[in-house]
């Protein structure tokens, strides 16, 4: 029986790790792009593509983010070429575990799920929206993060209301903990019930 694949999305520092917690603790298998974009990294043809571009050698090893971050912050359309790089495996990683998937529900976590297509492969997308105060507040609070970075990984989003116009539910980010489990296993059960 196919699972049930749900979709988290939001901008950076929107609150999507903790709602992804919520199916986690229901059973749910949970998959993180970020997460599926690092194993990406390690892949033996995005090693050499990177060695190409950047001159690295990189021996069967994922780069070191915090160099690989420097040359983003040097050179801002790397991020781009990054992504364009990684995205294809990670599509295909999802697909995948879609494919075999036991559990009733499948949720992948995806910062840019509407600017990569994705939402094609899950029944439902839940948006989480956050106030610009608060989602600085909380990337500023990230280690190596600031206000260039936010700037650079915003400028790389979709606009939040047009994100959210696209999901089939938005949630606010900054629910207090109980309030968003109930939520979200609210949803769930609601969703599944629909079959």
């Amino acid at each position: 029986m196919k699972p049930l694949a749900i979709a988290i999305t939001g901008g950076i520092a929107s609150g999507k790790s903790t709602a992804a917690r919520v199916f986690a603790r229901l059973g749910d298998r949970v998959l993180d792009a970020d997460d599926l974009a690092r194993k990406a990294y390690g892949l033996p043809e995005v090693q050499v593509a990177l060695a190409a571009r950047l001159g690295w050698a990189q021996a069967n090893k994922a780069p070191d983010f915090a160099v690989l971050r420097a040359a983003i912050r040097a050179d801002s359309s790397l991020l781009a070429w990054l992504e364009e790089l990684v995205h294809p495996p990670v599509v295909a990683m999802f697909e995948q575990a879609l494919a075999g998937c036991g559990e009733k529900c499948l949720v992948g976590v995806i910062p840019l799920l509407f600017e990569t297509g994705l939402e094609r492969l899950f029944d439902k997308v839940i948006a989480l929206s956050i106030d610009a105060t608060t989602q600085r507040r909380r990337v500023i609070a990230r280690q190596g993060m600031d206000d260039d970075w936010l700037k650079l990984i915003l400028a790389r989003q979709m606009e939040q209301e047009e994100r959210n116009c696209r999901a089939d539910i938005v949630l606010p980010g900054d629910l207090a903990l109980d309030e968003l489990d109930r939520r979200l296993m609210q949803l769930r059960s609601q969703w599944l019930a629909a079959g």
